[in-house]
């Protein structure tokens, strides 16, 4: 009896409206694992990356990746934006010459759905740190010419120790990721909607939530007068929020969508247990 009321009901996500603040890919890729569940997913796109080099450096930079022993790919956008450049130049088989190294099951769920395999993933890494010192240890990387492939914002740190090994590593940063074009008549149709949570998996895509009006309280008013919950990929976008001064209800432990569903599910069955049944239960025991 207990255990029937801690799995609750079947769908503990059915019906519950669930705004997604990413970009536009990885929203379609998250609202097929709600649907599963019965949600009801709310697409609203915070953020979307844009690629920031004009052609001729983006030519020089990656129309001859065979020079390059590796490719290191650290998030879906960067994959996504560099395979859709090479496609473009029809030099996209490219990629099958050189060993690709990816951080994050999302990302290399994107890069095998492409065709491509990886020669290189860490087994759950929380850092780019944690994903150099897992590639070093696994991986002859000595005298290596390495593609390092990034964001203008990306965070991600090359160790000393890979330099110090020999291998030559080129970072280009090629992309950032920007404030969706629409995101500033969102906010209208927002205070209209019956909404139950809110996912986010960036700190971008949090600054980005609250530029849609022209100070936080405003958005911030939203979520406490609401009682929206909110789920975060990871620590840093929850410490995002903790900046906006505003409360996370769950903190995925695994950054993917998947887990973030589970997360969901679980807060959501353990907000309706009973227990009222269980203290009766406990009375009869007695």
């Amino acid at each position: 009896m207990v255990a029937e009321r801690i799995m609750g009901k079947k769908f503990p996500l059915e019906d519950k409206h669930i705004i997604l603040t990413q970009t536009e890919m990885q929203i379609k890729k998250f609202e097929k694992h709600l649907i599963v569940e019965k949600a009801v997913p709310l697409a609203m796109p915070c953020i979307e990356p844009k690629i920031i080099l004009s052609d001729k450096e983006m030519n020089d930079s990656f129309s001859n990746l065979g020079q390059y022993d590796w490719v290191i790919f650290t998030s879906q956008n960067a994959f996504l934006l560099l395979y859709e450049y090479l496609k473009k130049i029809h030099k996209q088989d490219q990629l099958h010459k050189i060993k690709i190294a990816s951080i994050g099951h999302e990302t290399k769920e994107t890069i095998q759905e492409e065709g491509f395999s990886i020669a290189f993933t860490p087994e759950i890494p929380k850092t780019s740190k944690e994903f150099f010192d897992q590639w070093m240890e696994n991986v002859n990387l000595r005298g290596k010419k390495i593609l390092f492939p990034r964001s203008k914002r990306s965070v991600s740190q090359v160790p000393d120790n890979l330099i110090d090994l020999g291998a030559l590593i080129i970072p280009i940063e090629f992309y950032d990721v920007l404030q969706h074009d629409h995101l500033s008549k969102y906010f209208e149709s927002l205070v209209t909607l019956d909404i139950d949570w809110v996912v986010f998996s960036s700190p971008t895509a949090v600054n980005a939530f609250f530029s849609m009006r022209s100070n936080d309280e405003e958005v911030r008013h939203w979520i406490f007068s609401t009682g929206v919950k909110i789920i975060t990929i990871g620590p840093t976008t929850t410490q995002a929020l903790s900046e906006k001064r505003v409360p996370v209800s769950c903190e995925s432990p695994k950054p993917s969508a998947r887990w973030m569903v589970e997360t969901m599910k679980a807060f959501e069955k353990l907000e309706n247990w009973d227990y009222s049944e269980d203290e009766e239960e406990n009375d009869d025991e007695e």
